[in-house]
């Protein structure tokens, strides 16, 4: 029972700003770097953002499943998936603002 498509299919195409406004300006656009780098780096916080992104959804969908399960122990274990989901976003939106600050 996935939703991913529809949701992509419905989400219009955000540029990096708009998908991660938490993410610091020196990593949207590395001035500093040779155009051939500056193409690396956008695509490298492209696929750090993708990779968020795609965490998020399968919280989602194990949160969804969580709320139509009807045996207490499957409610329990999506759960206890959508929050290590979660948790998983959230240290790679970490990793990403502690790498930008050093």
């Amino acid at each position: 029972m996935s939703l991913c498509w529809l949701s992509a299919a419905l989400k219009p195409t955000l540029t990096v700003s708009q998908r991660a406004p938490w993410l610091p300006s020196v990593m949207r656009s590395p001035v500093a770097l040779p155009p051939l780098l500056q193409q690396a780096w956008r695509q490298t916080v492209k696929d750090y953002l993708a990779s968020i992104e795609k965490l998020r959804k399968e919280a989602a969908e194990a949160a969804l499943i969580r709320d139509l399960a009807t045996d207490q122990a499957k409610r329990d274990m999506y759960d206890r998936l959508h929050r290590h989901l979660n948790g998983l976003a959230d240290e790679v939106e970490q990793a990403i603002k502690s790498g930008a600050a050093k």
